[in-house]
């Protein structure tokens, strides 16, 4: 798929491929969270690293760079507000677009920022390592953060990763990826793709559902489940390219469920 020009949506949230250095510097905050041996100057980072790297631009600020170092795997370099409401949907996206859209197989991180790192452990990352370095305002610590391909899909579900792998263009190495799981752990569940045949176009309004729910309040865990109702009168048909309905989409983690209704209203109910 051509993803120039494009606004594409993942976890709720809208981002474009930037174009340039300039336009991703210009979707950031002005304050970038990258290598520390990187010029500290953001343009010029950034700029350095462009010819191997891919930059979203996050519709509603916000912006990450994510640069190959070979043999699939990338780094991550951000610039979030630290009081972005969305802050968690946005990283939540980069690591499905890294896994999903491109050829990664491991993602790096590196982070002074303690709550960083619990951010990335609730999307399927990890920390392995911190080390100090001095600086003129004192020691400062930072933490190493990585994902391995094949225990995030694991972790979000192998059917989310092959559906939007495939959803990119990516169905080969997806494919890969649940047949190594298949070999290593004697599941052949994981190449079960009957469950692909319920994945109608209003799946993609989950990611928008996802986003009303967790404004409304509703607290995602990591068993979170989600269902859709197409409205009576909709008979959308497998496969079919367009659906006639605006579904309601229900979100459950166990202790309450959030309904997400057409219009964007959102109830949120304890289980009895």
């Amino acid at each position: 798929m051509d993803e120039r020009n494009a606004t594409l949506y993942l976890a709720g949230m809208g981002f474009r491929i930037a174009e340039s250095p300039e336009n991703l510097v210009a979707a950031g905050t002005g304050v970038w969270n990258t290598p520390p041996h990187w010029p500290a100057d953001a343009l010029e980072a950034i700029t350095d690293a462009w010819p191997s790297s891919i930059g979203l631009a996050f519709d509603t600020g916000g912006a990450v760079l994510l640069e190959s170092l070979g043999d699939g795997v990338y780094q991550i370099a951000d610039s979030f507000a630290s009081n972005d409401v969305d802050l968690a949907l946005k990283f939540q996206a980069l690591v499905m677009f890294a896994f999903c859209a491109t050829d990664c197989r491991r993602l790096l991180l590196m982070t002074d920022h303690p709550s960083g790192v619990q951010v990335a452990r609730n999307f399927g990352l990890y920390q392995y390592g911190v080390r100090t370095e001095s600086t003129p305002d004192g020691p400062r610590s930072l933490y190493h953060v990585a994902g391995d391909l094949d225990e995030w899909a694991a972790f979000v579900g192998h059917p989310v990763f092959f559906a939007e792998a495939r959803r990119f263009g990516n169905e080969d190495k997806a494919l890969r990826v649940l047949q190594r799981w298949t070999r290593h752990t004697g599941d052949a569940t994981a190449l079960d793709f009957s469950y692909l045949q319920e994945l109608d176009p209003a799946y993609w309004r989950v990611d928008i559902a996802q986003v009303r729910a967790a404004r409304a309040g509703f607290h995602w865990g990591h068993n979170a489940a989600h269902w859709i109702e197409h409205a009576p009168a909709c008979g959308v048909p497998a496969g079919a390219a367009e659906c006639s309905c605006e579904p309601t989409v229900g979100f459950t983690n166990g202790h309450t469920t959030a309904t997400v209704q057409p219009g964007g209203e959102v109830s949120i109910a304890a289980h009895h």
